[in-house]
């Protein structure tokens, strides 16, 4: 008899949401089933609490009709994993067995600068899961080694639909030109990419910068139309799978300046895709990427550092190669095929 699941996550623009539809697509619930439970959709301020209310409501009434025998939650940090709060301890009340899947490398971040009630109110949570999963051995180890989780914590990779993105060969790409792929927000490092930019062109004549996300987007183009750069900077909104896909076959690099990040999937995207990708050694990504070999690292707010990775990698074919090359073929291990059977052979021993 197959398990019943439920899977809960956010249905809207960001890395969960992304991540659990290429699970799906992987394969995720062909042996058991499975039921994909949104647990919020976009909005902000009292639309998103009310489609919070209202979600969860029909969230008891589906545990209620469903009767499930596991269920899978994907959790963030702050108000991400008190929502899910409530699914843990519904779980709890339902006695059904619970994985909790943490998304953010932050998470220990998020714990650590908590009071101490809300600290000892979250590890009691982690508690009540039967399996936590987390993206990288580093919260791993901390939650069971210094924190003393007592239930068990596993390693699962991020997923990627390898079949979306193929790389066709270095031939037809545009020559200088740099992409930014995610929200347009400081703690990604955009404005210092802007800041950079100029110096860049002074080194590299044919460069273009291509901004594409959303949040503070109208900010941006203001700036990058004060200050006179349209000729070579675009800003553009949120792309769709198709508009992402076009602009990483023909793209140089893919730059992702950013201050705090987990295990970005943009990044695997570029790396199935043959595009270089130049970053900042923050979070989840040394867990996937090393230095000269799958990407060249620059110091988080470090502009002169960060121009001198992308006039390096721009003018350096060989490099580009090795590192597209090395890329295609560490990417494997994160094909979402793999992951997903992954997962239901996790399924099968809950």
């Amino acid at each position: 008899m197959q398990k019943r699941i439920i899977v809960i996550a956010p249905k809207k623009l960001g890395g969960i949401t992304k991540v659990v539809e290429n699970l799906l697509k992987g394969g995720l619930g062909k042996n058991s089933n499975l039921v994909f439970h949104p647990s919020t959709f976009e909005g902000c301020g009292l639309k998103k609490f009310c489609m919070f209310i209202t979600q969860f409501i029909k969230g008891i009434i589906l545990y209620i009709n469903f009767k499930p025998d596991l269920i899978h939650i994907h959790v963030s940090s702050h108000g991400s994993f008190y929502r899910k709060a409530f699914y843990i301890m519904l779980s709890e009340i339902f006695r059904k067995k619970i994985i909790i899947h943490i998304h953010p490398t932050h998470f220990i971040d998020f714990i650590d600068n908590s009071g101490s009630l809300r600290k000892l109110f979250i590890l009691k949570l982690l508690n009540k899961a039967n399996l936590i999963i987390t993206l990288t051995e580093q919260v791993q180890y901390t939650l069971k080694n210094i924190y003393g989780l007592k239930c068990d914590v596993k390693v699962v990779r991020v997923p990627i639909c390898l079949n979306d993105y193929e790389f066709h060969g270095a031939e037809n790409r545009e020559k200088s030109t740099v992409l930014y792929l995610g929200w347009i927000i400081r703690n990604k490092g955009v404005y210092d990419l802007l800041l950079a930019a100029p110096s860049i062109k002074e080194k590299i004549r044919d460069f273009r910068l291509i901004y594409c996300g959303n949040k503070e987007t109208n900010k941006l183009r203001k700036m990058v139309l004060n200050n006179g750069l349209s000729a070579y900077i675009e800003v553009n909104d949120w792309l769709n799978s198709e508009g992402k896909k076009s602009l990483l076959e023909k793209a140089t690099a893919l730059i992702l300046p950013t201050y705090t990040e987990g295990i970005p999937n943009v990044i695997l995207e570029a790396m199935a895709s043959g595009v270089p990708v130049i970053t900042t050694p923050v979070g989840g990504i040394p867990s996937v990427l090393t230095d000269k070999i799958n990407c060249l690292y620059f110091k988080p707010g470090d502009i002169t550092d960060m121009i001198e990775k992308i006039t390096c990698l721009l003018g350096n074919k060989e490099m580009q190669g090795n590192i597209i090359q090395n890329n295609i073929k560490l990417v494997k291990k994160y094909d979402a095929r793999l992951i997903s059977r992954e997962i239901e052979e996790i399924y099968d021993k809950l």
